[in-house]
């Protein structure tokens, strides 16, 4: 099979690749010069997309190498929502955006990488999804507000991360709150009481075949990332039918990141997101019992499908390491800094620890971080304009690997 993977960066499916069995499979890596993935290696094929020095004007060369489109022919993951949406939303042909992106009728154009569509498709099909209003213009948001009843969140079109999302308890912090103009169309949605958990789905032309829950322990922010989960079997998902008709009525293909809110007094699951796209998680069904020939058969059987994860003891613990340096440095923890550098030799049963480091190179870790702090803010200024933060950036994403 020839497997296309495309996005910009690449640091968060470093350890996809690998599972994608690139021993059988013929894998092509399309990204910017600057990729986590621009050195090649035996296990796949890289293509720099355009000459620039930042990511930004990605998709634009993307739209116009016709030749490179062209080319792509076979099963095409995307890595981000901006590169997703923007092809949604360009000139291409329909019949050819539905040849490249992860869904396959016109109808899902809308719902790829679109916050909006996301929540004007479920309203549609009833799908089990907090009440929601999209307001075209910030002049409806008191009345969007009144009409799904505080508190609220408010959500931009596009964005990921949770770095375009504002949480609004009540009137006064709406109207103290600023939403620029670029969030516009805004999604207004009910804030449904509860526990986030994070859903890792793959869906292969529109069956669900994969899904695992898991609780987010950690995050790197309130509604930012998260680097430590708790990988579960419920059991009990009501939301479990509407997640199955939204691959068939979207077709979806491929990997999904999904949110929902459960409540524990009614058992119940709210999906509040669900990104057409891989992320730092989803290598984990190689981990958790199955293989890539498992998800991606041609033929099922009823009752097959979707896969849960093989959990001998109830449920598993998994810590991205990478991720929980970056966030120890931010705030200065530094004994929680050394507890996880530790953390590979104090490890329990039902953990599994992602990029695990050697103690040494925490150590490396730990003192370019004391240099930032003791250098004066011109120098590390002068660092981020000529590019060396990004090229540290680069260096300890390499040695987490």
């Amino acid at each position: 099979m020839k497997i296309f993977l495309i996005s910009p960066h690449g640091f968060n499916l470093i350890n996809l690749l690998p599972t994608l069995n690139p021993e059988k499979n013929e894998i092509t890596v399309i990204g910017c010069p600057k990729s986590a993935f621009a050195k090649a290696t035996e296990l796949y094929k890289f293509i720099p997309l355009g000459s620039h020095n930042e990511c930004s004007e990605f998709s634009k060369e993307l739209l116009a190498n016709e030749a490179l489109l062209d080319s792509l022919d076979g099963w095409i993951i995307f890595g981000d929502d901006a590169v997703l949406y923007e092809v949604a939303n360009s000139s291409l042909p329909i019949e050819r955006k539905l040849q490249i992106l992860p869904i396959n009728n016109a109808e899902a154009l809308s719902f790829v990488g679109s916050k909006k569509g996301f929540a004007e498709i479920s309203a549609k099909y009833d799908w089990k999804v907090p009440k929601s209003v999209v307001c075209a213009s910030l002049e409806f948001l008191d009345s969007a507000a009144e009409k799904i009843g505080y508190p609220i969140y408010i959500k931009a079109d596009q964005g990921s991360g949770g770095a375009q999302v504002r949480e609004v308890l009540n009137s006064d912090e709406l109207h103290s709150e600023e939403y620029p103009q670029s969030w516009i169309p805004l999604v207004v949605q009910q804030s449904v009481v509860g526990t986030e958990c994070g859903l890792g789905l793959f869906y292969w032309h529109g069956e669900l075949r994969f899904i695992d829950f898991a609780d987010q322990l950690m995050s790197m922010d309130k509604l930012g990332p998260t680097y430590k989960r708790r990988v579960f079997i419920p059991e009990y998902c009501d939301a479990l039918d509407s997640l199955r008709e939204m691959g068939q009525v979207l077709g979806i293909h491929g990997f999904v990141n999904g949110s929902t809110i459960f409540n524990s007094q009614l058992n119940t699951y709210s999906i509040f997101e669900m990104d057409l796209r891989p992320n730092a998680w989803h290598f984990l069904f190689h981990k958790l019992g199955y293989s890539l020939e498992d998800l991606t058969k041609e033929e099922s059987f009823p009752g097959e499908f979707p896969l849960q994860p093989v959990l001998h003891s109830g449920f598993v613990r998994i810590h991205i390491i990478s991720r929980h340096i970056g966030q120890l440095l931010n705030k200065r923890a530094w004994l929680q800094f050394w507890k996880l550098a530790l953390s590979s030799f104090t490890k329990k049963p039902n953990e599994i620890l992602i990029d695990p480091i050697p103690f040494y190179r925490y150590i490396v870790i730990f003192l370019a971080k004391i240099s930032s702090i003791a250098l004066p803010a011109h120098v590390l200024t002068a660092f981020r304009k000529n590019g060396f933060a990004y090229k540290v950036y680069r260096f300890l994403a390499k040695i987490s690997a």
